[in-house]
């Protein structure tokens, strides 16, 4: 083991595991640049405080986890600003996955996003961690309205709790310009001062629209 009269040591061998009992209020110090618990052989997986009020978790001599002094923690992120700051350089890197092992059956894989309030619960998308609010996936707090966001705070499709899809307005209205699709199948187009509706046959020649009653074709 390493020379010096402030190391503790647990060691396994033979089935034999030593135990070290310290007193109560003992404090065990390991603050300083090269202080840290060893967790391996060769010294390179360990937990040390590199920084002042910052605990580090490394393998291979390399940070992989840190807590900072905010309680923000990175996962290969040595600066975390969030509460979980997960990023990877790889471009081959999963930097998430949830999911069930292989023998769970009927088992859902579920990442639940909860809003702790009256805000909505969103899932942002940035652009190369620059915090660029590029599009939002999001539900609101009250009307369990699922949302799309582009452009930053840009709505521009959600599904409401009846069902509807609706683009470009905020209510399945016919009176605002937009298109609402009601889960029973019933189309609504509305715009404002243009043209409602084109339809566009590419290739040959042929029907363009087909009309049905309880599907029979009753014309075109």
């Amino acid at each position: 083991p390493p020379s010096g009269t402030n190391n503790i040591y647990v060691v396994h061998q033979a089935k034999a595991v030593g135990t070290i009992d310290l007193p109560e209020g003992a404090l065990v110090d390991l603050n300083g640049g090269s202080d840290r618990l060893v967790l391996d052989a060769d010294g390179d997986t360990t937990i040390s405080a590199d920084t002042d009020d910052q605990i580090d978790f490394k393998t291979g001599g390399t940070d992989r986890v840190v807590i900072n002094s905010s309680g923000n923690v990175g996962i290969k992120n040595t600066s975390p600003s969030h509460t979980l700051d997960i990023s990877d350089t790889s471009t081959t890197a999963k930097t998430l996955r949830v999911g069930q092992s292989s023998g769970t059956s009927n088992a859902d894989a579920t990442m639940i996003i909860g809003n702790g309030g009256s805000g909505d619960a969103m899932l942002r998308f940035d652009y190369e961690g620059s915090n660029t609010d590029r599009a939002r996936l999001g539900v609101t707090s009250s009307g369990q309205i699922l949302k799309f966001y582009t452009a930053g705070d840009n709505e521009r499709v959600q599904i409401d709790n009846s069902g509807h899809l609706i683009v470009g307005k905020s209510s399945a209205s016919i009176d605002v310009s937009g298109v609402y699709l009601d889960p029973d199948g019933i189309s609504h187009f509305s715009a404002n001062n243009s043209d409602v509706l084109y339809l566009n046959r590419r290739g040959a020649d042929g029907t363009i629209v087909g009309f049905y009653q309880d599907g029979t074709n009753e014309g075109y």
